[in-house]
């Protein structure tokens, strides 16, 4: 038997499109303990519909940078402190399509 889709009804299809609204990629980068520069590039969804766009941004660059000191500090020295940001944009907007 197949499962009814989660987005049947219009309210769910809304609250999906708004939390695709706030997926941000983040890039981030640091100097690792050799000297040598290192990347991460993170998705990161911002919860906060009714935030401010340059909020929104700033939270997304904290989670990026916590998600990467979790995942990577063991293999390349990344922290929250040492990670610069060089790109931080929308992944989908309602207006402009993943196309």
């Amino acid at each position: 038997m197949n499962a009814p889709c989660p987005l049947a009804s219009d309210a769910a299809l809304q609250a999906y499109l708004r939390t695709l609204t706030r997926t941000y990629v983040v890039g981030l980068w640091h100097i690792t303990p050799d000297g040598t520069e290192c990347c991460h590039a993170r998705h990161v969804l911002v919860p906060y519909v009714g935030t401010p766009e340059g909020l929104a941004r700033k939270h997304a660059v904290g989670r990026a940078a916590a998600l990467v000191e979790a995942e990577r500090h063991h293999w390349c020295g990344a922290t929250a402190a040492s990670l610069h940001t060089y790109r931080v944009e929308l992944e989908f907007t309602a207006d402009r399509g993943p196309w």
